[in-house]
């Protein structure tokens, strides 16, 4: 009965052609890792987590464009990096991606990065939207793993991160595994 009751005031919105308005409280900040937390998370088992700074220089922001098919959104590079015991470098970089549909929604993301710019892991740390458990799963974060600068990012799978802006992440993290790439010079 309370199914019923549910479904009937949507029949008018779906007969009419109504768009259906997100109430402003389902559209609230969710945070799901603190930087700290986010780092930790992913530099597993890392006792030396370094932060830095860096800049682009003109030909490496044109081998990302190159590689992207895009701008690197600026030459400023700001990341972690940590080095494993077997003395593999692992890259971090925490980034954001919007969405300009209705309603709009916010991804804050930590993306990890191996030397050869092939992703290792991909977290996100706060999102505002539409409040669904597929921002985190998995099964959607997974896809972005093993994928590189040279990889088709055009085959994220929109399906399982429905309340994501999921285009707008996919091209971030193409960016920031191009950029490791490019500042490795491999």
């Amino acid at each position: 009965m309370v199914l019923i009751a549910g479904i009937l005031p949507l029949i008018p919105l779906i007969e009419t052609g109504h768009t259906h308005v997100i109430p402003e409280d389902e559209l609230r900040n969710k945070i799901y890792l603190s930087k700290r937390d986010a780092l930790k998370a992913v530099f597993k088992g890392m006792n030396k987590i370094k932060h830095r700074k860096d800049h682009l220089t003109e030909p490496k922001v044109e081998k990302i464009k190159a590689l992207t098919g895009q701008p690197p959104g600026g030459t400023r590079l700001d990341y972690y990096y940590g080095i494993r015991d077997d003395g593999k470098k692992l890259y971090a970089f925490i980034s954001t991606a919007d969405s300009n549909s209705h309603p709009p929604s916010k991804a804050v993301f930590i993306t990890l990065v191996d030397g050869r710019g092939s992703v290792q892991d991909v977290k996100i740390m706060e999102y505002k939207g539409p409040q669904r458990a597929e921002i985190i799963s998995p099964s959607f974060l997974n896809q972005f793993v093993g994928k590189t600068a040279e990889s088709d990012f055009t085959s994220i799978s929109s399906n399982q991160g429905r309340s994501l802006p999921v285009r707008s992440l996919a091209k971030a993290v193409h960016r920031i595994a191009a950029k490791v790439l490019v500042l490795t010079g491999k």
